[in-house]
């Protein structure tokens, strides 16, 4: 995987150990005063320190290639929408609601939640933001690492803000952003995978590949349920 910066930073992570999040039962006597970690300068520093790392060369590299290679005439009637990959599936979500790509990044447990769909929180930017498995809730099965016209895929992690809040997901591979006209969907067809298939409002071709249009709405109504 490649890596934002080469040289690891060094943070003190007691949020893990005796904050909100820790196990310890020895809570931090901070918490006293700030309430929560977010709340803490030990906390914000941490975050500052890792948004301050610059960028390598193979990361800006990467990312330079991905986005040259998907340029496109601008089509009128256009829809904007970033292409990912889960598992052996193609998906699409619309660049309104897209915020970043970022690199894997741990994912700490959530109490008292009791399904594989919320996975747990992850630090993005110094804020924490739920985990949510597009691939458990369309029970996908895991894809393997492949390589994709010739050069080497990697997990990523993208993150969305819906009407319903921010979230995280993991995804097998980025393809990046494509332009479409609306007139290019078509109906979803009946080999599609059937528990994916109602989170789908459409299907579009690019590059021999059947990419499913993913349903905003529907996505944020079950998660909103899913997370009372």
């Amino acid at each position: 995987m490649t890596e934002m910066n080469d040289t690891p930073v060094q943070i003190d992570d007691c949020w893990n150990q005796i904050g909100v999040w820790g196990k310890d039962t020895n809570r931090c006597k901070r918490l006293e005063t700030v309430m929560h970690c977010r709340n803490c300068d030990i906390y914000s520093t941490a975050g500052k320190m890792l948004l301050d790392r610059s960028l390598n060369q193979s990361y800006i590299a990467e990312w330079t290639r991905s986005l040259s290679e998907n340029k496109q005439t601008v089509l009128t009637n256009a829809v904007s929408v970033i292409i990912f990959r889960i598992g052996n599936e193609w998906y699409a979500l619309r660049t309104a609601f897209f915020k970043e790509v970022t690199e894997i990044k741990p994912i700490h447990s959530i109490p008292h939640i009791g399904n594989n769909i919320a996975r747990g929180l992850v630090n993005i930017r110094g804020e924490l933001e739920i985990c949510i498995s597009l691939g458990n809730l369309f029970k996908l099965t895991r894809g393997e690492q492949i390589k994709s016209r010739g050069r080497a895929v990697h997990e990523r992690l993208i993150v969305v803000e819906l009407s319903a809040g921010r979230f995280v997901f993991p995804v097998s591979e980025v393809a990046g952003i494509h332009h479409f006209s609306e007139d290019t969907i078509k109906t979803p067809p009946a080999t599609i995978h059937k528990n994916a298939k109602s989170f789908i409002h459409g299907i579009i071709e690019s590059e021999d590949r059947n990419i499913g249009i993913l349903d905003e709405e529907k996505i944020t109504d079950t998660l909103v349920n899913i997370l009372k």
